[in-house]
């Protein structure tokens, strides 16, 4: 599975309650508004359906995380959630060392892991592209994900010609 959709996931999985009931609202609002609204009643019936379609997608891709999660040591766990979850406070972190080359050495790796088990449960590029992706939520992860790779990729570009310029 490609590492930015894996990514993707874990930054989604901590805001999947926000997200589900925000479909939830829409969908309330769009049943309780089709009388006012013009359309033929079986459009109206299949954006609801389509909308509880992405309400599952996002709860299915929960307990596809909290799966993985229950696959991975405690280091790892940690791991991914300081970097990607970002839920607990502070002192949750107290002396769990994420400044180290091991913590950044440590993210592949675990990524590896994480993309196996979701192999394992059947997950991979055609599901996240065919159900995640069909959710506007989901392209925003991504595109977070993107962004965060640029930005990455510029500073240690910066990093380098920085290290050029002190030894010229």
């Amino acid at each position: 599975m490609k590492e930015n959709y894996i990514k993707s996931m874990l930054y989604a999985y901590p805001h999947v309650r926000e997200v589900c009931d925000q479909l939830d609202e829409v969908v309330l609002s769009k049943a309780l508004s089709s009388m006012q609204n013009t359309a033929p009643c079986e459009e109206q019936c299949l954006k609801i359906l389509e909308l509880t379609e992405q309400k599952l997608t996002v709860m299915e891709v929960k307990e596809y995380v909290d799966k993985v999660l229950s696959k991975l040591t405690d280091y790892q766990k940690k791991s991914l959630e300081y970097k990607y979850f970002k839920r607990r406070p502070k002192e949750y972190y107290k002396g769990f060392d994420y400044t180290s080359r091991n913590f950044y050495r440590s993210q592949p790796i675990i990524i590896t892991k994480v993309n196996k088990i979701l192999t394992q449960l059947g997950v991979n590029d055609a599901y996240f592209e065919n159900k995640c992706l069909k959710i506007n939520f989901f392209n925003l992860m991504l595109e977070k994900v993107k962004y965060l790779e640029r930005l990455h990729s510029a500073k240690t570009e910066q990093n380098r010609l920085e290290k050029e310029d002190c030894y010229s």
